[in-house]
């Protein structure tokens, strides 16, 4: 980090960021700027693959939080002319529910015939080798005695 980069963009000099620094819409919208600068964004629909961990990891953690970690809330804010589409963002950590594991009676197991997995062995041909007795013609001459 250049000594510019820490005077232009507050958020990178942990000495002299203020927690409120996030409650003026210039603010996030300098960080936005500087983000995708960062991250190659040129169209603003590229903003549907960033998640809030991005922004997180990316010194953002208290502005994303003023959305509730929401990035289609986040970007409505800071872009409120552009059209976003709410399902057109990728599910973040924030948004997904955890589901509890449940017991299953046994009569429903029962019920849904569902069987041990078994282990099939393959069942793998030997290849047959087959020798053919040859008549060995003796060269020469033979003597027997």
């Amino acid at each position: 980090m250049s000594l510019d980069d820490a005077n232009l963009y507050i958020w990178l000099d942990d000495n002299r960021f203020r927690s409120t620094f996030w409650n003026h819409l210039e603010n996030q919208q300098t960080y936005v700027s500087w983000l995708s600068k960062k991250l190659n964004i040129s169209d603003l629909d590229q903003w549907y693959t960033i998640s809030p961990e991005i922004i997180k990891l990316n010194k953002g953690t208290t502005m994303i939080a003023k959305y509730d970690n929401d990035m289609y809330l986040f970007l409505k804010s800071i872009y409120p002319s552009h059209q976003w589409f709410q399902d057109k963002f990728n599910l973040s950590s924030s948004t997904i529910k955890l589901v509890e594991p449940q017991v299953v009676e046994p009569q429903v197991v029962e019920q849904l015939q569902v069987v041990e997995p078994q282990v099939v062995e393959p069942q793998v041909e030997q290849p047959q080798i087959m020798i053919q007795p040859q008549m060995i013609q003796p060269q020469g001459e033979c003597k027997v005695q």
